[in-house]
């Protein structure tokens, strides 16, 4: 059998750069070791056993290889890494085993000594009938002096990525929903009606998006047949002793959290950072109900107050539940903090993860606010506020915890991409919540801040909670194809940073904008 590096661990050699006070200067820190185990077919994945990219190493670019085969199995490309020297000098070659299922070869310096040779190219193209593409990667090494060892790996890890996806698309492995997913989530499941005409017409902005029903329905597949780990059912269970969000809403998030972490996180932390992205999501979800379906703007203090870690003011005067749910509260936030400081870069990023917490803070008081005067609507100050709903800047800046390959200098960048996927990711949210919240009376949603200043709406007809009225405004209004087209506007400018971070893989992070989004339609009136 060809050697595969699915079992074999590999220390990092990398230096990597980060800076360890964020008022003091770049420091060089070489962390322990990671392990990079590259499985054949990764373990969520519905493809066949077998169906790969095989990426060929000469011996000298085993780690980089190794790397970056994990992150093409993050974006779903499974792949495996097999020694050129096997690959050259070995018979079953000429057998088919080792191109069995393969979907693609990239082999990496062809010309090294003992790697395959140009001259067993066409050997390679002809042993299989399912192999389609055999194509090389020349990883010419940076001079020393012009960029630390971990910039210079970490380009040539982007450089075969890239390569990889620049492949037909046909001669990559494709995804596959299972035959026994589930059935069709529909009007009857979402107490909602099937997607609007609205969604269909495609806006005249950038590349075109494809927004079809069968990409919707596999998404809902996927978030049906996700598991919770055991650390997220203690979570859920602590939260439903006082919240009555659903298990599918946490599907939801565990999906959305695995889909949207950025591929360069530690392998060995990646599950421990979506647990405890969903665990801050319950918390802000307990938050969220407060005020915008209480209004309870005393009890959102407090809980604020509890989460921040300062010490819980006296509650005499709330009610039972109201103390109840600030204990659940307390609970749950201990164990987001226990389980945070346990990040590598930690207290590196410990003040810019409080900065963002607060962000998300002041969007509950304004959406309290809101509540309260709902003549206060209007969309700049949507777009300013609200999109710190949806989590992203904190957790991405979680993920920089766990990634110690990060290179500061580009932090601005990084996060300024990050703030565009971020409310990308409003826009799918409000998309889809927009017809429940006006039966729950919340009117915070972009949709109704425009009509009100388009003229389609009054705040008189909002607060009559007039809901036929209402879903007829935003509907005919064009509102929610407005902000369809602004969500567009985001995705062009988040490709555009593409060309200006380079120590992170933003291009798979694109692409799980594109499907995080799809999640929010294909769940539409259900989160």
């Amino acid at each position: 059998m060809p050697m595969q590096l699915e079992d074999i661990t590999i220390p990092s050699r990398m230096h990597v750069n980060w800076n360890t006070d964020m008022n003091k200067g770049i420091q060089q820190i070489t962390p322990p070791g990671i392990t990079n185990k590259v499985r054949r077919t990764p373990a969520n994945s519905a493809l066949p056993d077998g169906e790969v990219i095989t990426i060929v190493t000469n011996g000298a670019n085993d780690e980089i290889a190794a790397q970056a085969a994990l992150r093409l199995e993050q974006e779903g490309i499974p792949a495996k890494v097999v020694h050129g020297r096997y690959v050259a000098n070995s018979e079953a070659h000429r057998s088919g085993e080792t191109s069995d299922g393969v979907s693609a070869f990239l082999i990496l310096d062809p010309d090294y000594e003992g790697t395959a040779t140009g001259a067993s190219l066409p050997d390679l193209s002809k042993t299989s009938k399912s192999t389609r593409t055999v194509s090389s990667l020349r990883l010419d090494p940076a001079p020393a002096d012009t960029s630390p060892t971990h910039r210079s790996n970490q380009s040539r890890v982007d450089r075969i990525v890239q390569t990889v996806r620049s492949f037909k698309q046909k001669d990559l492995p494709h995804q596959r929903v299972r035959p026994d997913a589930h059935n069709r989530f529909d009007s009857a499941g979402s107490g909602r009606d099937a997607i609007s005409k609205e969604f269909w017409k495609r806006p005249e902005i950038g590349e075109q998006f494809e927004l079809s029903e069968d990409l919707l329905q596999r998404e809902l597949d996927l978030v049906k047949a996700a598991r919770l780990s055991d650390e997220v059912e203690a979570f859920f269970d602590a939260y439903s002793q006082v919240g009555d969000r659903t298990r599918f809403l946490w599907q939801w998030c565990v999906h959305g959290a695995e889909l949207t972490t950025i591929s360069n996180v530690a392998p060995q932390w990646r599950r421990h950072v979506c647990d405890t992205k969903v665990l801050s999501i319950m918390l802000c979800v307990l938050m969220d109900d407060v005020a915008d379906e209480q209004g309870n703007q005393p009890l959102l203090e407090v809980l604020m107050k509890i989460i921040e870690g300062q010490p819980t003011p006296a509650m005499q005067s709330f009610s039972a539940t109201d103390r109840r749910t600030a204990e659940v509260t307390q609970y749950l936030s201990q164990i987001y903090e226990r389980r945070i400081s346990e990040y590598p870069l930690h207290d590196v990023y410990k003040r810019l993860l409080e900065f963002d917490l607060m962000q998300y803070f002041n969007t509950m008081r304004y959406s309290c606010l809101l509540n309260e005067n709902l003549s206060l609507l209007n969309v700049t100050e949507h777009e300013l506020y609200l999109p710190h709903a949806m989590h992203m800047m904190s957790f991405s800046t979680l993920d920089l915890m766990c990634t110690p390959e990060f290179d500061v200098h580009e932090l601005g960048r990084f996060r300024e991409a990050i703030w565009h996927a971020q409310c990308m990711g409003r826009v799918g949210n409000l998309l889809s919540t927009w017809e429940r919240e006006i039966e729950q009376t919340d009117f915070t949603s972009g949709v109704f801040a425009r009509a009100v200043i388009k003229g389609d709406l009054n705040v008189d007809q909002l607060n009559a909670s007039d809901a036929p009225a209402i879903e007829a405004a935003i509907l005919g209004g064009g509102h929610e194809q407005y902000f369809l087209n602004r969500w567009h506007e985001h995705r062009e400018c988040l490709k555009t940073k593409l060309a200006e971070i380079h120590s992170v893989d933003l291009h798979g992070f694109v692409e799980a904008q594109e499907r995080f989004f799809r999640m929010h339609l294909a769940c539409r009136g259900a989160i």
